[in-house]
């Protein structure tokens, strides 16, 4: 055997090896959330974990469906108008306002949560400012501690999902036919309503779907603002599961919860499956108008509540962790983020996050790239690929919150290597999302010459595949990292010892009231998951 006929053949037996452990990870990943969640409803079966009280079953599961059902409604409200004057309107600070967009992805809710308490607290910024203006002995704002008060939060938090997705569609809707209602003398608003909404209908209810679910797995901000007697499952799981004697409780809500999930998710994918792709449409986003006073005028109840409880909110995390109170007064200071850098737990948790939040990102998108490999093979079987796709919503109908309770109840106690693979058995449908959605666009005639001319497999995937999806690769690197660093309810709720990351560092702060010392924390959490999030996306263009 030559030297290039060793190197062809170490190199061919490196990429099956490659492909061998891609396929064991994946299949860990897939049992990792499939035996887990197996225990954590066991209690069901057996006897001596008390009994289930289905009345008091009902009012949680009401209050979460209506929590999220109200604050899908407000990001609509805000998100429709607002991807609107993006996509059809110039106008000053367009691209502030498109830069919305990552917030959800890159800034974690506990952040959101902890803008909304300085600005709207019972000692935040208005009600100071009001009591101190009108020498009153209550704060006047009081809504932040109720339904409406979460409502408002997961609202303004996941309206730039909404308004992205609706931007991107009203940017790629093909002109032709609003154009011909104009000549016929159709209205404005008549336009709007029999042709425009028809085409934007799939891509609202696409992203009406994961702002849903988002909403509806809660668990930071219905913690922190929820009213005392009502709670979400989320909440409910958690908290029930301290007591031994509601394990069959507990169960009975996971289970609740996660079918429910599925089946939304079920729908979703079903939508999906029926929605072709928009044509792109030059003439429309070559006719974008500049804003005009009247249009002005009517979008200013828009902008001030996105100023109010979007911007502000974000914009008083960074000015409290800069601010020292003294003698009553509010003075510029380093104190808090001298604080903070020098405190014994901080290093030591941003560290475990980088850690841990790379790992989970390398694996769930390695677990994504194999599933895309196995889904996309099997493409022309019908049936078997809705099956396959189907069992690729499992993970994202199970909660962070049920996940880390069935690995306490399957190993007893969590770890690094635990928290790693819960993560990754959460996130990598995640990953498999996007990459897949660059399989669709690899060329019918790359791919059957490629199979044609590879060797094998493994060398198909090497050489086609992997080039052609890198794109989807580094993003889903990135987004899967932000996930995993934002993420503190599976570290909460598995209970390392010795071992906490740097959300669970926040979320920790500010449930010791030390809410200057959790901004800083927290604009350097947010900070990191943009740095590797924005990363990854410049990556991807070069």
């Amino acid at each position: 055997m030559t030297g290039r006929e060793k190197n062809f053949h170490s190199s061919s037996v490196l990429k099956k090896t490659s492909v061998f452990l891609c396929l064991v990870i994946l299949a860990i990943s897939i049992c990792a959330f499939v035996f887990p969640f197996c225990k954590a409803i066991s209690p069901l079966f057996k006897s001596g974990y008390g009994a289930v009280d289905f009345k008091s079953l009902l009012p949680k599961i009401s209050y979460t469906f209506r929590q999220a059902i109200l604050s899908l409604l407000l990001s609509l409200l805000i998100g429709v108008p607002s991807g609107f004057f993006l996509a059809r309107r110039n106008f000053p600070f367009r691209n502030f306002l498109s830069s919305f967009a990552a917030v959800p992805l890159a800034v974690p809710p506990l952040i959101m949560a902890l803008g909304y308490v300085s600005v709207f607290g019972f000692s935040g910024l208005i009600n100071s400012f009001l009591m101190n203006l009108f020498s009153l002995s209550q704060p006047p704002f009081k809504f932040i501690y109720s339904l409406w008060g979460v409502v408002i939060v997961q609202g303004f938090y996941n309206f730039p999902l909404i308004m992205t997705t609706v931007a991107d569609s009203w940017n790629s809707i093909d002109a032709s036919q609003k154009e011909a209602a104009r000549l016929l003398g159709a209205s404005e608003i008549k336009i709007f309503f029999t042709i425009t909404l028809h085409q934007l209908l799939s891509a609202i209810s696409s992203a009406c779907i994961p702002v849903f679910l988002y909403c509806f797995f809660s668990f930071m901000i219905v913690m922190m603002f929820g009213p005392l007697g009502k709670t979400t499952m989320e909440v409910a799981i958690y908290t029930s599961a301290r007591n031994v004697l509601a394990l069959k409780q507990t169960a009975v809500l996971a289970l609740i919860e996660t079918l429910c999930a599925y089946t939304i998710l079920i729908f979703y994918n079903a939508l999906e499956n029926k929605t072709s792709p928009v044509k792109h449409s030059v003439a429309l986003k070559a006719r974008r108008k500049n804003l005009t006073v009247k249009e002005f005028i009517a979008a200013l109840p828009l902008i001030f509540l996105v100023l109010i409880f979007f911007v502000f909110p974000l914009a008083s995390i960074f000015i409290q962790s800069f601010t020292d109170k003294v003698s009553g007064k509010i003075i510029f200071s380093f104190k808090t983020w001298k604080y903070i850098l020098t405190a014994k737990t901080f290093l030591k948790s941003f560290l475990n996050t980088i850690a841990s939040a790379s790992l989970t990102g390398l694996l769930s998108t390695i677990c994504g790239f194999t599933f895309s490999c196995i889904l996309w093979k099997n493409a022309r079987n019908k049936k078997l690929f809705f099956a396959l796709k189907n069992i690729s919503l499992l993970p994202m109908s199970i909660s962070s919150v049920v996940t880390g309770l069935s690995f306490i109840y399957l190993i007893k106690k969590g770890n690094f290597f635990t928290l790693v693979l819960a993560q990754t058995a959460l996130t990598w449908p995640f990953a498999f999302r996007q990459i897949f959605s660059q399989f669709k666009k690899i060329p019918a005639e790359v791919y059957e010459s490629g199979i044609l001319l590879s060797k094998n497999y493994s060398d198909f995937i090497f050489n086609i595949l992997i080039p052609y999806t890198k794109n989807g690769i580094l993003s889903s690197i990135g987004f899967c990292f932000a996930l995993s660093a934002a993420d503190a309810s599976l570290p909460l709720v598995l209970s390392m010892r010795n071992f906490e990351t740097l959300s669970l560092f926040v979320y920790r702060l500010a449930g010791s009231f030390h809410f200057r010392e959790s901004s800083a924390a927290g604009i350097i959490l947010t900070a990191l998951c943009i740095f590797v999030f924005r990363l990854s996306v410049k990556l991807k263009e070069k």
